[in-house]
């Protein structure tokens, strides 16, 4: 049973987990029983008066919009390898696009920011 999810830098949680357990009175007859009710496909706990329902809620779990782009351009420089890879015409047209960045990366050190490095990524 998950007990704890956190939200991360990436992690994006739409609804978080909660259930909400019946108030019990323990000198009450039958209280603290409990039950599969079938019809409404949950579990009920006797509160020594009435049966009352067990309710969960489930999360909806998810990379946010930036790992998911982050993800989506990784799989770009992959996708592009894998071409250069298959058509080795092509693998000029990859050095071009390599010095660019390098030149990039070049004049971005020269106004003090910080270079990008499209090879590692």
């Amino acid at each position: 049973m998950i007990k704890t999810i956190n939200s991360g830098k990436y992690i994006d949680i739409q609804q978080a987990y909660y259930w909400s357990p019946p108030n019990i009175s323990p000198g009450s007859s039958g209280a603290g029983m409990i039950r599969w009710n079938p019809n409404t496909q949950c579990f009920e706990v006797n509160d020594g008066a009435v049966w009352q329902q067990y309710t969960m809620a489930s999360p909806t779990i998810e990379l946010n919009t930036e790992a998911q782009e982050l993800l989506d351009y990784v799989k770009k420089l992959r996708d592009r390898q894998r071409l250069v890879e298959q058509n080795p015409s092509l693998e000029k047209a990859l050095e071009a696009i390599t010095r660019a960045e390098d030149n990039f990366n070049t004049l971005a050190k020269l106004v003090d920011t910080k270079p990008i490095d499209y090879h590692h990524v």
